[in-house]
């Protein structure tokens, strides 16, 4: 009889405790979210329902009271926690907007320039963090907003290259504007030069004259001496010797740019007159007295002549002839020069012939 009211106390402490291990578990399963599935009760499930009404308790458990024991903790994997923090920054990309993209103005002040002159590059930006400016040749950082001076042998485009670049070090978008600097590069001088006579005598003149195009200034050049000369002019020259005179002209730009050079050379010769050949001849290099004589003769490379005999002297033609008749014995002289025109240099050549007169009483 004991025993029977024994089995029905334990009976009754057993369902007991598994009706309070139940209502612990539902609680704490329903306090927690259901992702992270944790939970933890003090009986699991199958010692509730060894502990269920009407089980037969085995000596262990009466030795052994059921103990409520350490609740089990189920912990989330590596991978796991990789996947959740994927989820948390997917979350935060969809809630940022994306970076915008640079807005980029740029001007110079003079779009079109002559060679040696400079134009101001300005700029604006809006939306970016870094910007770069490009001549085609060199690439350099720049100020986000600013004015730089630029000058170019040659027509030049200005590239600006804008970025927004985001945080942890991430490219951004990026934009570009140029800009093209046109330079009006300088024409190379023309020049025309001439000699009213490209050769004279020593003494003679000639004129030089010349005419330029595309120059601002120029320079006479003769041998180891120049001057300044006017862009079209003349001038009268009269050298000792053979000259060549050298126009150099220049094209220069504002603000004392160089720029282009030509130059032309004329050379005026200085001829040497050349010697008179005479030829003069008797007609008879004998004669008695009272007898005429014929004296004839032709000179080259003359033009001034001149007959002599004795003490007398005429100008004479450079190709001539005389009927003489003299009284005694005669030497004939001709002599003639060469002076071109208004020439300061002079050659000369004379020849002489011997006439005898007989019967003279010489």
């Amino acid at each position: 009889m004991e025993i029977s009211k024994f089995r029905i106390l334990v009976h009754a402490g057993a369902f007991l405790i598994g009706i309070l291990s139940f209502s612990v578990f539902v609680f704490l399963q329903s306090s927690h979210n259901s992702s992270q599935e944790k939970s933890f009760s003090l009986v699991s499930p199958q010692d509730s329902l060894a502990l269920a009404p009407f089980s037969v308790i085995k000596p262990e458990i009466i030795a052994n009271p059921v103990s409520l024991g350490k609740p089990e903790t189920n912990k989330i994997s590596d991978t796991e926690q990789k996947t959740e923090k994927n989820k948390i920054a997917f979350l935060k990309q969809e809630q940022t907007p994306p970076p915008e993209t640079p807005v980029v103005s740029a001007s110079l002040s003079k779009t079109s320039v002559d060679f040696g002159q400079s134009s101001v590059l300005s700029w604006t930006t809006k939306n970016a963090t870094e910007c770069f400016l490009s001549d085609g040749m060199n690439k350099k950082k720049i100020a986000l907003n600013g004015t730089e001076t630029v000058t170019s042998a040659s027509s030049t485009t200005y590239t600006l290259t804008c970025l927004n670049n985001q945080t942890e070090g991430k490219d951004g978008p990026i934009t570009e504007k140029s800009v093209t600097l046109t330079v009006n590069t300088p024409k190379t001088p023309v020049l025309s030069v001439r000699l009213s006579r490209s050769s004279i005598f020593l003494g003679q003149s000639s004129t030089l004259s010349w005419t330029t195009k595309n120059a601002t200034s120029c320079l006479l050049v003769l041998g180891t001496e120049q001057k300044n000369v006017a862009l079209k002019g003349t001038e009268t020259v009269s050298p000792t010797s053979s000259t060549t005179y050298t126009l150099r002209c220049s094209n220069e730009q504002r603000g004392g740019k160089d720029g282009p050079m030509a130059e032309k050379s004329i050379t005026l010769n200085i001829n040497s007159p050349q010697t008179p050949v005479i030829n003069l001849h008797l007609s008879k290099t004998s004669i008695s007295s009272g007898q005429v004589v014929v004296v004839s003769w032709t000179a080259t490379n003359a033009n001034h002549c001149y007959l002599s005999s004795g003490s007398s002297m005429e100008e004479v033609r450079a190709n001539d002839r005389r009927t003489l008749s003299p009284v005694s014995s005669t030497k004939y002289t001709l002599r003639c020069l060469n002076q071109p025109g208004d020439g300061k240099e002079v050659v000369s050549a004379e020849k002489s012939v011997d006439l005898t007169v007989t019967g003279s009483g010489h």
